[in-house]
């Protein structure tokens, strides 16, 4: 450890899931390239009112809302408590009917106002690869959120440096959140960053800044660079970000957005420097499942289970076949994919159309044909499990690659139970492994952006049915629903959205939904993509039931 004034002897407690140091000094420079440190199982957990908690959270014969309350009663969260509550989460956070627990702990961690705590939240935040990613998140927040010291600004800004992904990301929505003024330069410098995660943070954190008339212009000229030189999903983010500024809307086309601006400064006729790279792309949307996206990085999560072997509505192929033959949406004659589908009547047996899987795949396989060929894609399928995926990691768009997907759909069997959760938490680790520090730990790679080219940043989950199995299930039902079951249910998807969108801080996955069939999910599934920035989508509803 490098000293800057004097020579300073760090004591270091290491303890399940947290890094104390009995001597934190502001002479000390910041770890921003701080290397894995495991943490030691066995060692000390927290003080007694939270060793006594974990000891209820332990109790799996003790019902969820009991350890709920028990938390409750922890007291002042210290910097021997938090470490304490860490160690529990880490402990119970897979288990089923725990989700909830887990976000109350985060919640706790996030809410800590004392400062030997925030201290050591600090150096925690920057350990490696070995740290939870929602213990990361939930340190920064309590960081960012509540520490009062003077130099908080100047260790936020400082994170943008970092060279862990995750923190960077964090770390550059930190500053559009409280507008430093040291850190705007540091944003703008963050559009150039090697990974598109923090390249969207720092769109998001632009948007915040230009609410201050000072940095108003500054922001909107850098983002319209921005957009001139990138393709893909992030093109997208930009015109949605300039809508929000400005109350205009000039669509993807950069030019037109710089016509304007000129305009807006008074210099119509100056053409000023041209952006780096090509401002005059040609962006593609694909209609996927009727919701149109720019991304070029997609993942297809299927719903395989049993459910999906059950018959659909002649109406809903019907409707279905009149927009795969005209390229029409939903048959009422108005536009749908942008390029009429290239599929001919007779390319497709009708008549073998009979499941809702038979009509997800027809769906699933069109999407697929559409995609351009600098597109990149996988596929996964679940039931009680998630099953292998079509591929190992994302594959180029090729047509052969898209023959061969087509094949794996076609072949696709029906299992048993839906696991919702496990299923896009699957899809999440598929986008992020290897790419950054937001990953699962034990299954992914060296913390670096080098290869996020590749990297997902979409994901369309389609399913008809409720979850029944992984972590975030239902009741077993031997009949009708009850109140009490279905309230039971709501809350265990309410827990598991708030997961998902807790880690997406980090991962930025958009995730769409696409219900299929009538019974399928209409509360979780629009609310699941409104909380990852996506849409919802219902399919094979039958033209009569619209």
């Amino acid at each position: 450890m490098r000293l800057t004034t004097f020579l300073l002897v760090p004591v270091i407690c290491v303890s399940a899931g947290f890094i104390s140091s009995k001597f934190l000094s502001s002479d000390l420079p910041l770890l921003l390239d701080a290397q894995p440190v495991l943490a030691a199982p066995k060692a000390p957990a927290g003080n007694k009112a939270t060793d006594e908690f974990d000891k209820i959270a332990a109790n799996k014969s003790k019902a969820v809302d009991d350890k709920i309350k028990a938390l409750d009663n922890v007291g002042e969260i210290d910097a021997a408590a938090a470490r304490g509550l860490a160690a529990t989460f880490l402990k119970i956070e897979s288990w089923v009917d725990h989700g909830r627990l887990a976000n109350a702990i985060i919640d706790t961690l996030e809410a800590v106002t004392n400062a030997d705590a925030l201290k050591e939240f600090r150096q925690e935040m920057q350990r490696g690869a070995d740290l939870h990613v929602r213990l990361r998140i939930a340190y920064f927040n309590a960081v960012a959120n509540n520490d009062q010291s003077d130099d908080r600004e100047a260790f936020l800004t400082g994170l943008t440096a970092s060279s862990i992904t995750s923190l960077r990301v964090l770390a550059v929505r930190a500053c559009g959140e409280n507008r430093f003024k040291s850190g705007f330069d540091k944003v703008k410098n963050s559009l150039n960053n090697e990974s598109w995660r923090v390249q969207l943070s720092a769109i998001e954190a632009l948007v915040n800044y230009a609410a201050d008339p000072e940095y108003t212009d500054a922001a909107i000229e850098a983002i319209i660079n921005f957009m001139g030189r990138i393709d893909g999903k992030l093109v997208e983010d930009c015109a949605k970000a300039l809508r929000d500024i400005t109350g205009e809307d000039y669509g993807t086309d950069a030019e037109a957005w710089r016509a304007w601006f000129r305009q807006k400064q008074g210099n119509p006729d100056k053409g000023g420097a041209a952006p780096s790279g090509d401002s005059h792309k040609k962006r593609y949307r694909t209609a996927t499942f009727d919701v149109d996206t720019f991304s070029k990085q997609l993942i297809f999560v299927i719903d395989a289970s049993s459910s999906m072997r059950e018959p659909v509505d002649p109406d809903a192929v019907e409707e279905t076949k009149k927009r795969v033959i005209t390229g029409k949406k939903n048959g009422d004659g108005k536009d749908g994919d942008k390029k009429k589908a290239d599929k001919k009547e007779d390319d497709i047996d009708w008549s073998n159309v009979k499941t809702k899987l038979d009509l997800a795949k027809i769906e699933l396989i069109r999407t697929v044909q559409a995609l351009s060929e600098d597109s990149m894609f996988n596929i996964v399928s679940f039931s009680t499990t998630v099953f292998k995926p079509w591929k190992p990691t994302l594959t180029q768009a090729t047509q052969a690659n898209k023959e061969d997907a087509a094949k794996y759909i076609k072949g696709l069997a029906t299992g048993d139970e839906t696991n919702i959760f496990d299923s896009i938490y699957t899809a999440m680790e598929m986008a992020e492994k290897g790419y950054d520090d937001a990953a699962d730990p034990k299954k992914k790679g060296p913390v670096t952006g080098k290869k996020e080219v590749t990297a997902c940043d979409t994901i369309y989950f389609i399913t008809d049915g409720y979850a029944t199995a992984g972590k975030y299930q239902g009741p077993k039902l031997t009949g009708p629903a009850t109140d009490e079951q279905k309230k039971y249910y709501g809350g265990e998807m309410d827990a598991m959205i708030k997961e998902l969108a807790h880690r997406n801080q980090v991962a930025k996955i958009t995730l769409h939904t696409v219900g299929v069939g009538p019974g399928h999910d209409t509360r979780t599934l629009p609310n699941l993509a409104k909380a990852m920035g996506g849409n919802y989508k219902a399919i094979g509803m039958g033209l009569a039931k619209k």
